[in-house]
């Protein structure tokens, strides 16, 4: 009967050690995986850049023009004798209107150059809001302006444009909503931006509409990249929730 006991409690108390030993190995790397997530720098999130060399490159040029543009509006600000900053010389008369073309550019283009170099979602919105939101703060000027509208255009604009981009790599398609369906809590906050830049450009299109440039209309068409591609993840939403409805309400 001792022998019996013995062969039959050796390999148990062994297997229990053997298990403890892994649940201890596998909490040990859960605990290494999540330090190593909270480690994670900001700036090396998918959601800003997925290569972060390439956002470093970004966020420095955008720093540069941001500055460039600060110094610009300055000009149009400080007055010298009187007369504002940018008149008194031709020089720096010129070097504004370089850097107002440069920033223009960098706000027109630049969500959608860097969506697509680098993916990034939220650096690609903020681009073409950095420079404005800097320039009206030197300047003391806070209505919602112009400028206001094409920064916030480009940037809801770019920022759905970088989710797809990303959506994209991920399931080697250029239909991804065929391949995986969007997270509910970020097909709405995606909603949730477009329709908030949406209804604040508006408001704003409807309220002056005489003092809108020509050259500016254009623009609206910008706002038909996330109308359709929101429009188009939710017709995805649906359509799998249908899908996955179905079946459990006829076995009902």
């Amino acid at each position: 009967m001792s022998s019996d006991t013995d062969t039959t409690d050796g390999p148990l108390a062994g297997d229990t050690s053997s298990s403890t030993s892994l649940e201890r190995t596998g909490e040990g790397h859960r605990e290494r995986t999540a330090d190593s997530k909270l480690e994670t720098p900001l700036w090396q999130h998918p959601l800003v850049g997925l290569v972060p060399r390439r956002t470093a490159v970004t966020a420095l040029i955008l720093g540069i023009f941001t500055l460039l543009f600060t110094v610009s509006a300055l000009g149009g600000v400080v007055t010298v004798d009187g007369q504002s900053l940018d008149t008194t010389t031709g020089l720096f008369d010129s070097l504004s209107a370089w850097v107002i073309a440069i920033a223009t550019s960098l706000i027109v283009a630049g969500p959608f150059l860097y969506a697509a170099w680098n993916g990034g979602p939220t650096l690609a919105a903020a681009i073409p809001l950095v420079p404005v939101a800097l320039g009206e703060l030197v300047t003391g000027r806070y209505a919602f302006g112009l400028d206001w509208a094409i920064a916030l255009t480009t940037s809801v604009a770019g920022g759905v444009f970088a989710v797809y981009v990303l959506d994209v790599r991920e399931a080697g398609s250029l239909r991804p909503w065929d391949v995986s369906t969007d997270a509910p809590d970020r097909l709405l906050a995606l909603t949730v931006f477009t329709l908030v830049g949406a209804i604040a450009v508006g408001r704003f299109v409807l309220a002056a509409p005489e003092t809108l440039p020509t050259a500016s209309l254009p623009f609206a068409l910008l706002w038909l990249v996330p109308m359709t591609l929101v429009t188009r993840y939710w017709i995805a939403r649906v359509r799998t929730h249908e899908r996955t409805v179905g079946p459990s309400s006829a076995q009902s």
